[in-house]
């Protein structure tokens, strides 16, 4: 469309794109109609649509984790207790940081037998990047777990 506005010729234009004349006549036609406006702007604002949506799935995964946190929490009564809503608040925040449960441990000056354990507990082995497999990575486990009894 710029070539042919910047004073190119249809026969020329054709050939170089191996389109049609008529076509590029019927192109330009929408083009002055202004019938190509709103897929430009709908085009636009595309990326800025996929981005909103990645952050929404995003929001609902994170209440998604913490309905089955506080699912866990209520069949459980007291074990959740044992941690203060501070821990758990961070805890939580941590998780949606992707962190690993030895980082989570350190930050929250837990062993990270007791954050496996009460994680365990909340929501099943595995979940969480670390839950499982430590002895794998390398970590020492650092004897039995001091935290809430289920």
């Amino acid at each position: 469309m710029e070539a042919y506005l910047n004073g190119e010729a249809l026969h020329a234009l054709g050939k170089q794109h191996d389109v049609c004349r008529s076509l590029i006549r019927i192109w330009i036609e929408k083009y002055e109609r202004g019938e190509y406006d709103d897929d430009a702007v709908e085009a636009d604002l595309l990326p800025e649509y996929e981005s909103r949506i990645a952050a929404l799935e995003r929001l609902v995964g994170r209440q998604a984790l913490e309905i089955e946190f506080l699912k866990g929490a209520q069949k459980r009564g007291k074990s959740a207790k044992e941690w203060s809503d501070a821990d758990v608040e961070r805890f939580m925040g941590l998780v949606q940081d992707e962190m690993s449960l030895a980082e989570i441990a350190s930050d929250l000056g837990r062993s990270l037998a007791e954050v496996e354990a009460w994680s365990a507990k909340q929501f099943g082995r595995g979940l969480f990047p670390g839950s499982a497999g430590r002895a794998s990575e390398g970590q020492e486990d650092d004897g039995p777990s001091s935290g809430p009894a289920a």
